[in-house]
Order: structure tokens, then C-alpha cells, then sequence
């Protein structure tokens, strides 16, 4: 069920067959964000990847299937971890040449090159928490480091018991040229795990011999049928951030198992900073999803959040907030939206009409959906839920009502004759949509430059 507004994140890996009555593989991928593990990879499963970025956020929600398809699981670093830091240096990493007899489905190069390291006697937490707790699993865990210096890792799982493994990651002669003493066969397994009660598994990660210890790849295999929690994702807002303008919440309810939604709550709260302590200030079932700051609410900051709730199955999934909207400004500031592409963006057109007001001791909001490149029928199409390069999605904000004024700026080649029908028509839908919820319409074009032909400034002068 789709609710009003949207996003979505991610970053580790989960490979689950294609009905909710197959068994479920929950791969990840730990190491750098720029060697992260293409989804699908090669053997055709979607990863997710679990890189530095995830310690800083509150973890990943609704570990994707290979499928596409959401779980409702759930993953979060801790911890004093480090990411290897050698950038194209090959020889300080770990194996790129996995031995696919013995990894299986971890033998996936990308997977097995980088790493997360523990030093010292620090330890790195993996918490993997939403899954089904009825089920049984298999975790199998990889490291490798191409190293002269015997390394040994020790992992060590807590469930409804607790047991150790431990794995050599690095040494002489454990691998084969042309990286002789990297890991690239060996595994630490631990099988028939139980989660708790709430279908949580945490994985301790130690060095035990050796400079350091690692992890760079994880496969958790559901062994019995189970029922995965829902989960609540694309969850945004839309609105300018203003007194008296609405800020719409929006969500989309999803559950594996295809149980339907039950009574999922949305709430509102705010805090003085992005980073404070917030409060909830609205609370109300999945209809109630719009909230208009008072005066009260000037200059603090606002979320949207979303506790979604299953009708039967495993009931209850993860707390989901969208970003912070703030500082709210004052009623009666005025904001405008900017839709374009190149001219928009890099010139950042919403920030230039900000720094003239703000010469003029007038302040303003502004918002933007821009793609670099792209026409007025693009921007139409992908203005809901699409792929844009910056900002937020256009048709979702001018519904909102809450923004003064709307400015489309519509391709260089859509003046042309050949291509002004189609800035006729989008251009007409985004001037009726706008129109529709109070917004004053606006064009900017950009005129080709002076190298373009006679015949191409007279098509333009007729259009």
C-alpha cells in the first residue's frame, strides 16, 4: 500500500528466492563504498553493501531480497571499526580470486577484496535484528587479508546460545598467485542458530593472532520456512517547511510474506536541531499522514515517522523516519520550486534568487527537482518516485500546496519545431498541477548559444 511521499536507503546484501515460502539468503558486503558489490552480481543475486556510512546512520532497515523484494530485517555497525584504507593499492587487500568450490555464492570478488578490521583488543558488532525468530539459520563468515603475517580472526555469535569460530584470514602460502598469502577458501560457520525472542543474531568480531582481525563478507541462510516482519520504506515528506504550509507524510507498506497492513502508526515529532532530542508533537493511524507547523514550531525541526504494523504474520517491523525539514520558517515567507537540468542545477538558479532576496533582507525557501540533461517530459515522469539527480520529487511537492511559486525550465531543444509539442504538453501539466494547489506558474528558458545555425534561432523564433 502506497502512502503519501517516499525514500529509500540502503547498504547490505540479502539473496531470497521468489515466493515467501522459499528459504531466505541474507548476503553483505563490508569494505569501502567505492568497492561495493554490484546488485545483481554475476551469479544473478542482489547485494547490499555495509560500508563506513552505515556506522553513521541508524542502520539499514528492510534488507533487500535477491529478488527486489524486501524482508523487514534489519542491520547495524558498532563498535571501533575501521575500513581498509589503500584505495587501488591490490597487494593490501584481501583476495580478488575466491575459491568458488568451497565460498559457494561468496565467491564474488568484489566481496572478498575489502574488509572492515578490529585492532588491538577492540571488537566490531554486527546486530542483524527483524528476523523471523521461529526460524533456524546458518551464518558463514569470510575474511581475507594478502599477508606474509599469520592473522586469525575470532567470531563469536550470540543467539539464544553463544558459540565461537575462528578463521585464519592471512599467511604464508594460504592462497595462490598472484596473491600467495590471502585467505580464499576458508570459512567460519556456525550452524542450527536460533535468534531471540525478537529474531535478533549479534556477530562479535575480535583479532585473535596477529596485527588485526577482519570481516568482509556474510552469508545467513534461513534453513526452516519462517515469517519475515513488514517494513515500512520510501518514507519522506513533502512541503516547503513553512507555518500554516502542510507537510505531507509519505510511506510504503511492504511485508515478504504478502501479509496485509494492519494498524500501522504515523507520527510527527520535533526537536531544536537535526541532532536534539526529539518529541513527538502527532501521533495517528495510516490515514493521518499530513502535519501544518504552527507558530510554535518556528525554527525547529521536523520528521515523519512510520511504525509499520502487519494485519497478521509477524506483526510489528522497525521505526522508519523520513529527513529532518528545518529550520521552519516564519508564515508568509515565500518559497519557490525549481524543476530543470543543467541550467537549473549548476547554476544553482533556487540559490542565486535566495542570495538576491537575501540583498534585499527578504527571506525565502526554495526547493528543486533537477536532473542534468534532461526535458520537460522527464521530469513529468520521474516526478514521482523516479530517478532524479538532486532534490526531491516535483509532483509529490506542488501537491502539497505549499509552495508560492513553481518554475519549470524545459530543455534547449524542446523550443525547437520538432520538439514543441512536447513542451506544450508537459509544460501545460506541470502549469495545471500548479495551478490546481495555488501556485504561481513560471518559465525559464535558455536560448542556444550564438554558435548554433541561422535555421536553428529561426525554428526557435516560430516556436
Amino acid at each position: 500500500m502506497t502512502r503519501f511521499f517516499s525514500q529509500l536507503i540502503p547498504a547490505l546484501l540479502l539473496l531470497v528466492g521468489t515466493a515467501s515460502a522459499e528459504l531466505t539468503t541474507l548476503y553483505v558486503d563490508f569494505g569501502n563504498s567505492w568497492l561495493k558489490t554490484p546488485a545483481p552480481d554475476a551469479l544473478g543475486h542482489y547485494w547490499t553493501n555495509a560500508t563506513h556510512e552505515v556506522i553513521q546512520i541508524p542502520g539499514l532497515f528492510n534488507l533487500v531480497a535477491a529478488d527486489g523484494r524486501g524482508t523487514g530485517a534489519f542491520l547495524k555497525l558498532t563498535g571501533n571499526i575501521e575500513f581498509n584504507p589503500w584505495g587501488a593499492n591490490a597487494s593490501a587487500w584481501g583476495t580478488e580470486n575466491p575459491d568458488s568450490a568451497t565460498l559457494g555464492s561468496l565467491a564474488i570478488s568484489s566481496a572478498t577484496w575489502d574488509w572492515l578490521t578490529v585492532t588491538g583488543n577492540q571488537a566490531a558488532t554486527v546486530t542483524i535484528s527483524k528476523l523471523p525468530p521461529e526460524g533456524l539459520y546458518r551464518l558463514s563468515l569470510f575474511a581475507s587479508r594478502d599477508n606474509f603475517q599469520r592473522r586469525v580472526t575470532e567470531y563469536t555469535v550470540s543467539s539464544l546460545t553463544t558459540d565461537t569460530r575462528q578463521l585464519q584470514t592471512s599467511g604464508t602460502g594460504i592462497g595462490i598467485d598472484p596473491q600467495p598469502n590471502a585467505n580464499r577458501s576458508g570459512l567460519a560457520v556456525f550452524e542450527n542458530l536460533a535468534p531471540t525472542a525478537d529474531g535478533t543474531l549479534i556477530i562479535t568480531v575480535r583479532r585473535k593472532e596477529g596485527d588485526a582481525g577482519y570481516l568482509g563478507a556474510l552469508r545467513l541462510e534461513l534453513m526452516t520456512p519462517a515469517n519475515f516482519a513488514p517494513a515500512a520504506t520510501e518514507v519522506r515528506t513533502a512541503g516547503s517547511g513553512r507555518v500554516g504550509a502542510p507537510q505531507i507524510g509519505r510511506y510504503v507498506f511492504s511485508d515478504r510474506d504478502n501479509d496485509p497492513e494492519g494498524a500501522s502508526t504515523c507520527f510527527w515529532e520535533k526537536a531544536a536541531s537535526a541532532t536534539a532530542i526529539p518529541a513527538k508533537v502527532s501521533e495517528a493511524g495510516p490515514g493521518t499522514l499530513t502535519y501544518i507547523p504552527t507558530a510554535e514550531d518556528q525554527g525547529t525541526y521536523l520528521r515523519f515517522g512510520v511504525v509499520p504494523r502487519a494485519a497478521n504474520g509477524f506483526i510489528q517491523g522497525n521505526v522508519i523516519y523520513s529527513d529532518w525539514v528545518g529550520p521552519i520558517a516564519a508564515a508568509g515567507t515565500f518559497t519557490s520550486f525549481h524543476i530543470g537540468s543543467s541550467y537549473t542545477q549548476w547554476a544553482n538558479m533556487p540559490q542565486q534568487l535566495k542570495n538576491l532576496s537575501a540583498s534585499r533582507g527578504v527571506p525565502i525557501i526554495t526547493g528543486w527537482q533537477v536532473t542534468s540533461g534532461r526535458d520537460s517530459q522527464y521530469h513529468w515522469g520521474n516526478g514521482l518516485n523516479g530517478t532524479i539527480g538532486a532534490g526531491t520529487y516535483s509532483r509529490y511537492e506542488l501537491q502539497s500546496g505549499s509552495w508560492d511559486a513553481v518554475i519549470l525550465q524545459p530543455y534547449n531543444t524542446e523550443w525547437q519545431l520538432w520538439q514543441i509539442n512536447q513542451i506544450l504538453d508537459y509544460g501545460k501539466r506541470f502549469y495545471s498541477l500548479a495551478d490546481s494547489y495555488g501556485s504561481q506558474f513560471y518559465l525559464y528558458s535558455a536560448w542556444p548559444a550564438r554558435g548554433q545555425s541561422l535555421a536553428t534561432q529561426t525554428d526557435i523564433n516560430a516556436a
